[in-house]
């Protein structure tokens, strides 16, 4: 195996992802330490290099308005690139697809995979750092995500492995687009699935969602980021994973994770005691926010039920969950605001308050407003994703 590029295990299904050190060659200049990711997607799925010339277009975009905004010139808002990943390059290798295998085994479908590399600069897993330069590496990719968010790009899986640390500019870095979906594009309802179970929204662990009858809005991904506090609270230790207090979130089942989740919220004044030594400091926002989920739907979560059995009005859908994510980004915000306040020590943080708040999507676009300007984002970025 050591001689193909190509990672372990070799399958039909799965992504099968691989992030490796690399050296670039230059002909001039010093050489670049940087990181290769290799994946195996199906081929019809847009490049995620492509994705992210979009992205880098917008961030470069918000930041040439920025010169001439006096609001953002007193608020010192950076820009938004810094909290972005660096691609040098990305390709599909030739001769790596799976076309002839699902052939010969019987699957011979229009889809197939393909092996990517990205090379892109090097970073640091944002568990390297902890307490309050932890908390402020997070927040600066809340900031990021919601920045997306406000022009109409969707992460799509926040989660730890998704939040990455910059020593160099010492920040947080939102990463890995390779699932994310551009508003503005046609989509097939009920086929964007994604997520990391142990950080995903309660309200997408139900069978609804995995059996494509429920969409993803702002609040489920603003809740995933809040559920990565008391995962690496409670379970990292010097960078590394130690703990064992919640460690029944890791499932592929998210009937079980569920359970788990609704559990720990019920009994989160127990959880104090085995938070690690690292973050004790940054546990009463920890617990705050987890408090906030209790009420940013505007349901109890007390049993499974209240998630399967609601049946929404199809015409109101789209309102009542834009008034959710709007509800639980007030509580979110407000809350930080208040915790962040009454620690001496989290003055780092409260300088991202401005940012937090100046990034905050917009909920009350109407649908023809919002169709105005997917119109216009599509023929605006239809040169990069759709090259003739």
């Amino acid at each position: 195996m050591s001689e193909f590029l190509s990672y372990q295990l070799h399958c039909l299904s799965g992504r099968a992802t691989a992030v490796v050190s690399a050296t670039g060659y230059r002909k001039r200049g010093p050489n670049i330490q940087m990181v290769c990711k290799m994946y195996h997607p199906e081929v019809q799925r847009r490049h995620e290099g492509l994705t992210m010339e979009v992205i880098y277009d917008i961030a470069k975009e918000d930041q040439a308005k920025a010169n001439h905004d006096q609001k953002r010139s007193e608020l010192g808002l950076p820009s938004m690139l810094k909290h972005l990943p660096s691609f040098y390059f990305y390709c599909d290798v030739k001769g790596t697809t799976t076309h002839h295998i699902r052939s010969m085994v019987g699957h011979n479908w229009d889809g197939h995979r393909t092996m990517r590399i990205i090379g892109m600069k090097q970073l640091k897993k944002i568990t390297t750092v902890k307490g309050w330069e932890f908390i402020k590496a997070w927040l600066e990719g809340v900031v990021c995500h919601s920045f997306l968010w406000q022009n109409f790009v969707e992460h799509g899986d926040p989660s730890l492995s998704n939040l990455m640390y910059d020593p160099v500019e010492k920040c947080g870095v939102l990463t890995d687009f390779d699932l994310s979906l551009l508003q503005w594009e046609p989509r097939v309802f009920g086929t964007d699935r994604t997520g990391t179970i142990p950080f995903m929204a309660l309200d997408l662990l139900t069978s609804q969602y995995w059996t494509g009858y429920r969409a993803r809005y702002y609040h489920h991904e603003l809740e995933s980021f809040l559920w990565i506090l008391p995962y690496v609270f409670l379970l990292y230790q010097d960078g590394k994973r130690k703990g064992t207090a919640i460690e029944d979130w890791i499932t592929s089942s998210y009937d079980s994770c569920f359970a788990a989740k609704l559990t720990f919220l019920s009994k989160i004044n127990d959880a104090k005691s085995k938070v690690q030594s690292d973050f004790k400091n940054c546990w009463v926002l920890a617990s705050a926010l987890c408090r906030t989920l209790r009420h940013g739907y505007g349901v109890i979560l007390d049993t499974r039920d209240d998630f399967n059995t609601r049946n929404l009005d199809l015409d109101n859908f789209e309102q009542e969950n834009l008034n959710i994510s709007s509800t639980l980004w007030e509580n979110f915000y407000k809350q930080l605001e208040k915790s962040l306040s009454e620690d001496v020590n989290a003055a780092d943080c409260t300088l991202l308050l401005d940012r937090i708040e100046y990034f905050k999507p917009n909920f009350d676009l109407s649908i023809d407003k919002r169709r105005t300007i997917y119109d216009e984002l599509y023929i605006k970025y239809s040169k990069i994703l759709h090259p003739t």
